[in-house]
C-alpha cells in the first residue's frame, strides 16, 4: 500500500479505532529504532522533522589515514 492509499483510508477511519491504530504501530517499532528516529519526539511535536540516522558502518577518516 502507498501513502496516499494509507491517508485516504485512515481519513475514512474514525478516531479511536487511528488511536488503536497507532498504539499498535508503537508497539511493533524496536526500542532502539524509537530511538534513533526521536520517535517519542515526533508524537509530543508532530510539527518538527526529524532527520534520519546516518548509515550504519564505520566510517574512514582520510586525513588520519596514512599508508605503510
Amino acid at each position: 500500500m502507498k501513502v496516499d492509499e494509507l491517508r485516504a483510508k485512515l481519513f475514512q477511519l474514525e478516531k479511536h479505532d487511528i488511536i488503536c491504530l497507532a498504539v499498535e504501530f508503537y508497539k511493533l517499532v524496536p526500542k532502539t529504532k524509537k530511538e534513533d528516529y526521536n520517535l517519542d519526539l515526533l508524537i509530543d511535536k508532530p510539527e518538527v522533522k526529524t532527520v534520519k540516522p546516518a548509515a550504519t558502518g564505520a566510517s574512514v577518516s582520510f586525513e588520519k589515514w596514512k599508508p605503510k
